[in-house]
């Protein structure tokens, strides 16, 4: 299940498109709780209508079966200065528990990897020619974890390197 996440339906559509668990009330209460950052408004509504949704599972193992799949969202900002394809990738756990907001990855092309960090799989994207690894941490947020940035592919681990898009504070 490892490769690049392919987005191609729009989050507004609430058609046919977008499946049933894709928009249940407990994950549209989730998607709420993505459009804040450290008690700031950090999207505007229109950015969240614009989302394009994909699921994939991002768990240990197999997924049992397709309501379990994990959400992510790719966000832009229309003030944004970056490429075109720069987004912030928003991701709402499902798993066999309630859904939560397990934070944000950002960059271009998200792949999910085999590897399994934290009952979660490895994520990483592409941020002006590097390779950006992100990995789940268990307790970060106010949900079961979230993801972090934890290194520049080839570099030194670090959790502070950030050029644009939210700055993590620790």
């Amino acid at each position: 299940m490892s490769g690049t996440i392919k987005f191609t339906r729009d989050l507004a559509e609430w058609g046919s498109r977008v499946r049933d668990f894709e928009r249940a009330d407990d994950v549209g209460i989730v998607f709420t709780e993505l459009l804040w950052f450290f008690g700031t408004p950090f999207y505007p509504i229109d950015t969240l209508m614009r989302a394009r949704i994909s699921s994939a599972w991002l768990g240990n193992g197999e997924a049992v079966e397709e309501d379990a799949l994990d959400l992510i969202l790719r966000m832009r900002l229309e003030s944004d200065d970056s490429s075109d394809e720069y987004s912030f990738y928003e991701i709402v756990l499902r798993g066999d528990s309630a859904p939560f907001y397990a934070g944000f990855v950002d960059g271009t092309n998200l792949r999910v990897l085999d590897e399994v960090v934290n009952g979660h799989r490895v994520l990483e994207t592409d941020f002006e020619g590097d390779v950006w690894r992100f990995v789940f941490v268990p307790g970060l947020g106010n949900g079961a974890g979230q993801y972090q940035f934890q290194q520049i592919v080839g570099a030194a681990e670090t959790a502070s390197i950030r050029a644009r898009g939210k700055r993590l504070r620790r």
